[in-house]
């Protein structure tokens, strides 16, 4: 988790791999990580976008994608979430 404090890419995209996992105890930690960066939205979010920019892998980006999804859908927001539903080209990212 430290290395995800310092916002780490590569650790973020072992992170990615491992909620891809078919190993149960591997996608249960992973999990649990994942849990632990939610708690800081920032850091989360710095994460998920820098994956989305920087890394190699498209499995990898689109697993960012939607986790970031997912993440925005739980999250209450303080304006309208019309505001975010405009359409990104990913792949320019």
């Amino acid at each position: 988790m430290e290395k995800l404090q310092q916002g780490d890419l590569q650790t973020f995209e072992l992170l990615l791999r491992a909620l891809m996992s078919p190993n149960n105890d591997a996608l249960t930690q992973s999990q649990t990580t994942l849990e632990q960066l939610q708690q800081n939205g920032d850091l989360a979010a710095q994460h998920f976008v820098q994956a989305l920019r920087r890394s190699q892998s498209a499995e990898l980006k689109n697993m960012a994608a939607v986790l970031m999804r997912r993440v925005r859908e739980m999250t209450p927001l303080p304006f309208p979430r019309s505001f975010f539903s405009r359409n990104i080209d990913y792949q320019r990212l």
